[in-house]
Formats: C-alpha cells, sequence, structure tokens
C-alpha cells in the first residue's frame, strides 16, 4: 500500500458516471489520486491488477445484481484495506449493514468535500492505528521481549504522529496517548492515563454549548465506528477551547472481541474558523444581492461550467432546483430580438475586449413576461489557483426602464414647453411643445446655454440665485422673458424643479 506524502490513491466504486466524474475531480482538487470502477466486476478488476490502493471508496447502491457489500466483501477476500461506504440513505438500518463488513466510515453523498475528506484521513489514520494496536497484540502472544520491541515502535509511531491519539480499555479508561492528546486535552500521561475518557476528553458542542456524548462510549457499546457530528469544541484542562474533528474505531481481539477503543482527532480550529469566515461572507453577498437584486455569474469555458448565485435565479424567474443552469439553458431565456447581440458581446468579452463589459437586454419568463436586464462582465485570466473565467453580473432594471419610458412619453406629449438644463444653465433635452414656442430645433438648442435665450442682462445672476433655491426648496416659481429664434420676446411663466445637485427641469407656460 502506497504511503507517499504526496497522494493517497483511491478506487471510488460508483456506477452514476456523472457522480463519479464530479467525484473524482473534487477528490483530485484534495491531492488525491483517484481511479474509478463502474461495476463489481471493474472495481475487483482493478484491485487484482494493483494491490496498491490505500482506500476504496464503495457505493453502496450500486444497480446491478451484486450491491456495494458484497463487493466490499470480495475486495477484502483479496486485500486488507480500509472501505468507506457511500449512500443516499441514512438510517441505521443500512449502516448497520455495512459494519457487518468494515468500520471505517460511511458517508452521506449529499455530505460536503470537506465531511469527505475528513472521513477519508480518518479512515487511513483509524487504519493505520489499527495496524498497530493489532501488531501490539500478536507481539504480546510471541514473546514478552517481542511484546516490549513493539511497544517500543508503537509509542515511537504513536509520538510521530501529528493528530491526537488515545486508546481505552473496555471500561473506557485511558490506556496511552501520544503528545499531540496530551497538548490538547491538557493532561500529561501519567495523570491521565487510568482515569475515564470523559474526564479528560470534553467536548460539548460550539453554538448549543451542551456535552456531546463521548465517541468512545459508542463505540464501546455498538462496536462501529462513530464520527463526531460537525460544531464540535474541545475543552482542555487549563480552559482552552478547541474545534476538532474526530472518529472512534473499536480494538478488537483476534476472536472478535472488542478489547478497547481508539480515539483519534486534530485541531481544526483555524480551518474551521476560515470555513465559517466563507459561509458568513457568503451569506452576507447573497443577502446583499436580494436586497439590491443583483445576481452574479461565473463561466470557466473550459469546463463548460456555469455558476449562478440565489438572486440570479430570482432575476431569471427560474427555481434552482428544477433549472440546469447551461448556456443554452440561459440564452433560452434571453428575448429572440436581442439574443444576437447577447451572443456578440458574450464573444467579444471572451476574445478580450473590454468594451462588451455592459449589456442591457430583455428576457421571457415562462408565464410571457418580459424583463429588462443590465449585465455586466469581464474575462478573468488563468492564475496558478484558478482557471480562466469570465464573471458577471445582472440587474433587474424593468421598473427603472419602465418609469423612464412613461417618463419620455409624458415629456414628449405634453403640451407645456418643458426644458432640462445643468447648473451652468446648459440645455440638456427639451420636448418639442418647447421647440414650437422658441421655434429653435431640438438638435440646435442642446448643448446650448439657456441664457443665450433671456433678455435680462442679469438674468444669469439672477437666475443662478434661483437655481440655488430651487435646490434648497425643490420648487421654484418664476416670470422670464426669453428671445425666440425668430427674435420675437415671449414672457412665460416657469416652474422650476430641482432633479439633482447639478441638474432640474423647468416647465413653461406662455403669458397672453
Amino acid at each position: 500500500m502506497t504511503t507517499t506524502a504526496e497522494k493517497r490513491k483511491i478506487l471510488l466504486v460508483e456506477d452514476e458516471v456523472l457522480i463519479s466524474l464530479a467525484t473524482k475531480k473534487s477528490l483530485e482538487q484534495y491531492r488525491y489520486e483517484v481511479k474509478t470502477a463502474s461495476s463489481p466486476e471493474a472495481a475487483i478488476k482493478s484491485i487484482k491488477e494493483n494491490l496498491y490502493f490505500d482506500l476504496v471508496l464503495m457505493d453502496l447502491d450500486l444497480n446491478h445484481e451484486i450491491d456495494g457489500i458484497q463487493v466490499a466483501q470480495d475486495i477484502l477476500k483479496i486485500l486488507e484495506i480500509p472501505i468507506v461506504f457511500l449512500s443516499s440513505h441514512s438510517s441505521l438500518h443500512f449502516i448497520e449493514k455495512t459494519e457487518r463488513v468494515t468500520s471505517y466510515g460511511f458517508i452521506v453523498k449529499s455530505s460536503s468535500l470537506t465531511v469527505i475528506d475528513t472521513s477519508i484521513k480518518m479512515a487511513l489514520r483509524l487504519f493505520e492505528a489499527k495496524k498497530i494496536i493489532a501488531s501490539e497484540l500478536e507481539s504480546h502472544k510471541r514473546t514478552t521481549k517481542a511484546l516490549l520491541e513493539k511497544e517500543d515502535k508503537l509509542a515511537t509511531t504513536l509520538n510521530s504522529i501529528g493528530d491526537a491519539v488515545m486508546v481505552t480499555d473496555l471500561s473506557g479508561n485511558i490506556t496511552r496517548m501520544n503528545p499531540a492528546a496530551t497538548r490538547l486535552t491538557g493532561w500529561n500521561v501519567s495523570e491521565a492515563v487510568g482515569k475515564h475518557i470523559d474526564e479528560v476528553f470534553v467536548i460539548f458542542n460550539v453554538y448549543t454549548k451542551k456535552v456531546v456524548t463521548n465517541p468512545v462510549q459508542t463505540v464501546l457499546e455498538k462496536g462501529e465506528i462513530v464520527g463526531l457530528a460537525n460544531h464540535t469544541t474541545l475543552r482542555s484542562r487549563d480552559g482552552k477551547e478547541y474545534q476538532i474533528s474526530d472518529s472512534a474505531s473499536p480494538i478488537r481481539e483476534t476472536n472478535g472481541k472488542i478489547r478497547g477503543a481508539v480515539l483519534v482527532f486534530s485541531d481544526i480550529t483555524e480551518k474551521y474558523q476560515q470555513a465559517e469566515a466563507i459561509r458568513l461572507s457568503e451569506n452576507l453577498l447573497s443577502e446583499s444581492q436580494r436586497i439590491a437584486k443583483i445576481g452574479s455569474w461565473c463561466y470557466v469555458a473550459k469546463t463548460k461550467e456555469l455558476k449562478w448565485s440565489a438572486e440570479t435565479y430570482n432575476i431569471y424567474g427560474v427555481e434552482a432546483s428544477e433549472f440546469q443552469v447551461t448556456i443554452e439553458n440561459y440564452l433560452a431565456l434571453i428575448h429572440p430580438e436581442d439574443l444576437p447581440y447577447v451572443i456578440e458581446r458574450g464573444k467579444r468579452i471572451e476574445e478580450g475586449y473590454t468594451d462588451g463589459g455592459f449589456t442591457d437586454f430583455r428576457i421571457v419568463l415562462k408565464t410571457g413576461e418580459i424583463r429588462y436586464l443590465r449585465g455586466h462582465a469581464e474575462k478573468l485570466l488563468a492564475t496558478v489557483y484558478s482557471p480562466e473565467m469570465m464573471i458577471g453580473t445582472v440587474q433587474d432594471v424593468t421598473s427603472q426602464k419602465l418609469e423612464t419610458e412613461r417618463y419620455r412619453f409624458l415629456f414628449e406629449i405634453t403640451s407645456d414647453a418643458v426644458f432640462v438644463s445643468d447648473s451652468n444653465f446648459k440645455v440638456v433635452d427639451v420636448n418639442p411643445s418647447f421647440t414650437q414656442l422658441m421655434g429653435y430645433p431640438r438638435e440646435e438648442i442642446i448643448g446650448k446655454s439657456l441664457m443665450l435665450l433671456i433678455f435680462d442682462e442679469d438674468a444669469h445672476k439672477v437666475n443662478q440665485a434661483r437655481f440655488q433655491e430651487a435646490q434648497e426648496l425643490g420648487r421654484v416659481e418664476s416670470r422670464w422673458n426669453f428671445r425666440a429664434k425668430n427674435g420675437n420676446p415671449v414672457t412665460v411663466d416657469v416652474i422650476s424643479y430641482a432633479l439633482t445637485q447639478d441638474s432640474r427641469l423647468a416647465i413653461f407656460k406662455k403669458v397672453i
């Protein structure tokens, strides 16, 4: 069996191709070397041809004449190897079935990759620990001298293991512990040996603060491997607290009788805090997107993998549980008239152009409702840690779009002359009634100073003051004398409204 520090070699027995590929890819990111087998025959063949696997991940629910339990039994006849079962079931019935074969772990398929990784590592450590304990018992049967030699080797091995290891007898009293265990529990070996495990290994739930049942107790009662639930905290003798992951396994004599238990645990405080920080950050981002109604997405062209945030699903009017996020399905949501434009913009971004970042387009919901969206995207080059990808945001601007269109409609049809200017009285926009009243075509007046049309020489000073007044009060009424394009004077009553800090809207009514 390989013991390289670089990679552990795993045989993944899974008949669902997509699940197998996804699991293989995920485990390889954790520096495991993974070989897959999609059938019982392929699994047995792989074991016979390669006796250097470190662990087998076995699907319990194989859709074949024999299930994962039978395949595991056949493998164990060929090779002594830790087997961890994967199943979509989590009932005690299925767990008990697997424990009759081997007791290195049972993982529900919906578990996170972190849980799977931890379970694999614990299974490997337990396998090594059980080999050590078994070696100790075998040595005892031979000679006292051999036992002492094995004891010395065992002590050296335990002392060199980075994870904490504690061994108990059948009553749960501690018989052995390594330096890592003394560091985390705060008990030295001479004080801890002989004490009950509950006195030295004090654990509780980090959120409820309730004491957690010691896994060694369950192992001794049921004779099965037991792992701690998430969010378990160890309180040391000096009051320090560590977030830990652990697993306990029974120690059996050659006749199968339980002789004690071995507990392996490790300090994952830093990793746990990082995971909690990431979880909090993701929750805050998701909530911020929900409030702002802005979704996000990323697309890896190499793998054609497209991911959406929760708010993106809401914006596109689809359910995450029902909608498969692919480029094809995404494009099917785009309004047919906007589809060529969206595809073209996407290609420009993928090619590295920066002018394709912002896109306004429409989508059609399954109800037939049309939504107006505004998207932004950019391309990120590959790094040592991540592949080349496109990332972006999308915002539902339907209400703003409709409001703008309503404003424009009223702006165009009203019989009152209306203009919009900035703080320097430069004309930003005018409506048809204004051009008709003043005789200036729209394109000729846009960008010009409104002061050029006012007779009063002090108009700029006066109306600048009125502009400030409009900013403060929101509305100002006044009478101005304008000069039409033909030179004729036009007296109008003006109602000015402050739009923003730097712009205002004015409505003219000609004084007859």
